[in-house]
């Protein structure tokens, strides 16, 4: 799936954050951002964590 997910996804993009688990972080549930880098992805939820 990573390897899929790198050929698809054209960086950079726009996101809007839905779910934020750390509230010490500069980004806020419904801040819309450009992702230019991906630190993590994690195939069993389908989650993709930006690099900030």
């Amino acid at each position: 799936m990573k390897n899929h997910i790198k050929q698809v996804v054209k960086i950079p993009f726009k996101a809007e954050i839905v779910e934020v688990q750390d509230s010490n972080l500069i980004v806020k549930q419904g801040d819309r951002l450009k992702v230019h880098s991906i630190e993590d992805i994690d195939d069993k939820y389908g989650i993709i964590a930006p690099k900030y």
